[in-house]
């Protein structure tokens, strides 16, 4: 690996804004960030968010209706019989 190459490992999910803006923090929807931290036994999550050289401009608990997790495999639907 050379000199100010950026390797990106995660085992966590990737996610993204699912909220339209949240002001406080401005984030906009579709900005994408890491789990970094699991809260209140699941229903919430510390999100980082980095920026093309890998430096974190933001870092903030979110709640599961807030963000949607990003898949790059295929993933199969988990559907219902009626």
């Amino acid at each position: 690996m050379g000199e100010g190459e950026t390797v990106f490992l995660t085992t966590t999910p990737l996610t993204n804004i699912k909220t339209a803006y949240l002001p406080e923090y401005k984030l906009w929807h579709g900005q994408v960030g890491t789990v970094v931290e699991i809260l209140a036994g699941g229903k919430a999550f510390e999100v980082e968010f980095c920026d093309r050289e890998g430096h974190t401009y933001e870092s903030v608990g979110l709640r599961t209706d807030q963000i949607m997790v990003l898949h790059y495999d295929p993933v199969e639907a988990n559907l219902k019989s009626a």
